[in-house]
Formats: C-alpha cells, structure tokens, sequence
C-alpha cells in the first residue's frame, strides 16, 4: 500500500499590503500524481508546488502571478487560513472551496514554460484524496514573521504589595495575525464574506476540448458565483462542437450575446476572456514512435528479421477523433534505397487519414558483382542446404542476385547482410 505523508500547519491569512508585494501565507505541493491548476497569461498552467498568497482580485493564488482554477475567492473575514488532506479551504470559520488536481495520462507532454509547466492534452481533473492511491497534498509551514511566536523564557512577576512575592510565568505568545480588514484591490462589488463574488465571474479558458456535439459554458469556462447562480450559468448553451480538425473561435461578445439568450444580464456577469476562445472536439494521439514500431513489424514479417530495421523517414505525431484506433498497412515494399510501409488510419471502422514510415537495415546490403563466388543457402520448411554459385545476374538494385551453382542451376535469391544468397 502506497504511504502518504502528510504534513499540515496554520497560518495567518495575509493579503496585499499598499504598495507591497503579496505575503505567502502557505507552500502547498502534491503528493502522488497530478499538478495544481492555474490560470496565467490568458492560459492554463500547472505546477506541482504553489507559495499561496491572496491576488488583487482576492483570488487564491501562487506568488508568480497564477491563480487557482477554479477561481478560489477569499472572503473578508478575520481568521486563519487551513486546508485539509482532501484539499478543502478554510478561511477563518467560513469554507472557501476545494482544490481541483490535474493528472495526465502522459506527463512526457508537459513543456515547462517560466515557472510554470504547459501541455497540449487536457488532464483528468479530479479532487485530492487522503488514503488509496490518489492525490495528496503536503501543506508545508513557510517561514512567515508574522505568524504566532513561540512562548518565551520564564520571567519574574513582583507583587505590590508588602511582602514581595514572585513566581515564574511563561511569557504570552504573540497572538496570530488576523486576516486584514482592507485589502488592495478587492473592493465590496467582487467579494462577500460566504467564499464566493458577489458580481459573478466567468473565467473563458483560452483552448477547450469537447466530447460531445454541443458545449455549455461550463465546458469552455470557471464560473465562481453564489451556488444556485453559478449551475443557472454553467448550463447555458453556447454552442455546437465543430468537427475534428476544425477550431471554432469565439469572442465576448457572442459570450455575453448567448448569455442574454439564456435570460441572464451580461452586464450583471464579469467575464475574464484575453482575446478569442478556440474550442475543438476531443481527440486522441497516434504517436510517431507507434507508427515505426508498427512498419518494423510489419517489415520483419514479410521479408524476415535479417538485421537490424531503422526508421530513416517518420511521420509526425497525428491526432485523431476518438474511438477505435486501428493501422492496416496498404503497402509494403522493398527497393534499393530500404523498406517502405504504408498504413490506412482507421477510426471505429472508417478510413481517416493514411502515413508512411521509410526503412532500411542497419550496415545495408552488401553491394555483389557479377562473376562473384557466394554462398548460396537454400531453405525449404525446416530443411536448409549450403553450396556455391557465381552471381550471372543482378537484380532489383543489388537486393536479388542471380546465381548459378556449380551444378548448373540457375536460382534467383534475396541478397542477406553477410553477402551470401538466400533461395526459397
């Protein structure tokens, strides 16, 4: 059974100061698989350590610059900041929300970009677990002046009256520094004291993949909002899937225009869209590494396994619809400059699209000349003869030979790595 080890520590919830940079009021990392989701740039981002701080638009966030996704709004009250094992906050008495995990399939794909990480496919997203084989997460204690002091040495206390009387009390530790009353840029109209914006924010995801034919806004979007509003939002229609290989591009107007279709105000929603939104239908990766491995093979069962195969020429990796993925290898040739193979891509029974792979054996063929004495191995089942022949004629560019024994026999035979003539 896996261990999971698990460390947890309280402190003050601080926010921006005027004029000061944002006070870390806890690291956080994940334990096991998965990555943090954040939003940065007008993009998603993952990162599997965050220094949580408070943003100027009261969201938690990590100090460089991302912020949690879904958008975690801090209320404004005074308290202490928690978070359990299955990933729950709290600030002071009042709960805040729950941290969502990214797990990818592959995290090969992950391009590390600033301090950030980036993937083309989208994650598993799925919540923290404390037990089995999820995900944890670690909140570990981050070194703040702020937070509660431990006690301090003994000391004497005098008595005012006439018989001087002393005894030794512990010093009273620092109280915990509550949560600030005022903070920088999260003004009334984006917050309330229940966890969530008074003005609802829509957070547009700047690339959304989607399964089904038609998408609502919670497939394209974050919606942080009082509970009831915030599924009111998420339902709403805002369009159908374009086929795979199409992007479809949409911007904020047609947002707020499809919102007002629904019955919902626009100008009662703050929407966070940098530029236009693309949304494509889910699909799936046929790697380069499987389509080579897939023409060797298809290779060394037609012409025999004589010698190492090496991909001279690969395809690109290729994205597909989903469903059943199959290779059916069209064609299959052997020619002076190496082994081509072709394979028809099918999805779910229907021909998708086609890709090659160019092959040739690791040293090459050994170049006969005619007139040349060789070795001539004749196979018939499991029966195999050895003689001698002198090469009369060449064939298909130096991969056939003709040879005659010295029996008088013609035979035609494929030219192996070693130089000698194999004949069925």
């Amino acid at each position: 059974m896996k261990r999971l080890f698990l460390t947890f520590s309280w402190l003050p919830a601080l926010a921006l100061g005027q004029g000061k940079a944002p006070t870390v009021i806890a690291t956080i990392k994940v334990d096991g698989p998965g990555y943090f989701r954040l939003g940065y740039d007008g993009e998603i981002v993952y990162s599997r350590q965050l220094n949580l701080v408070i943003d100027q638009k009261g969201r938690l966030a990590d100090k460089n610059g991302g912020y949690l996704v879904p958008a975690m709004h801090i209320p404004k009250v005074e308290g202490s900041f928690d978070m359990n094992r299955e990933g729950w906050v709290k600030f002071g008495d009042v709960d805040c929300g729950r941290v969502v995990i990214a797990v990818f399939e592959n995290d090969g794909l992950l391009e590390k970009s600033g301090n950030y990480y980036t993937s083309p496919r989208r994650p598993k997203l799925v919540n923290p677990a404390p037990s089995g084989d999820g995900t944890v997460m670690v909140i570990a204690n981050y070194n703040n002046p702020l937070a509660a002091k431990q006690s301090g040495p003994l000391e004497k206390e005098v008595k005012s009256d006439s018989v001087d009387r002393t005894k030794e009390t512990p010093k009273k530790p620092a109280p915990t520094a509550p949560f600030p009353k005022k903070v920088e840029g999260f003004t009334a109209a984006r917050s309330t004291e229940r966890g969530y914006p008074a003005t609802p924010l829509v957070t547009i995801r700047p690339l959304s993949e989607i399964d089904g034919d038609t998408f609502k806004l919670s497939d394209i979007a974050d919606v942080a909002a009082e509970p009831v509003l915030a599924r009111k939002l998420g339902q709403v229609q805002i369009g159908n899937t374009p086929y795979f290989g199409v992007e479809r591009k949409l911007d904020l107007a047609y947002i707020r225009t499809m919102l007002k279709a629904a019955g919902i105000d626009p100008t009662q929603v703050d929407i966070e869209l940098t530029g236009e939104t693309r949304v494509v239908r889910a699909g799936q990766t046929l790697t380069t590494d499987q389509v080579v491995s897939a023409a060797i093979l298809e290779a060394e069962t037609k012409f025999g396994a004589n010698g190492k195969l090496i991909a001279v020429q690969k395809p690109s990796t290729i994205r597909a619809p989903k469903g059943s993925l199959t290779l059916r290898c069209s064609q299959c040739l052997e020619g002076a400059d190496g082994i081509r193979v072709i394979f028809d891509i099918y999805v779910n029974d229907r021909r998708f699209n086609s890709t090659s792979v160019q092959l040739r054996r690791e040293g090459g063929v050994p170049k006969l000349v005619v007139g040349a004495t060789v070795r001539v191995i004749a196979s018939a089942g499991s029966l195999s003869v050895e003689t001698t022949g002198r090469v009369t004629k060449i064939l298909r560019n130096g991969l056939e030979a003709e040879i005659r024994t010295s029996e008088g026999t013609l035979l035609v035979g494929r030219v192996l790595p070693d130089g000698s003539v194999e004949v069925q």
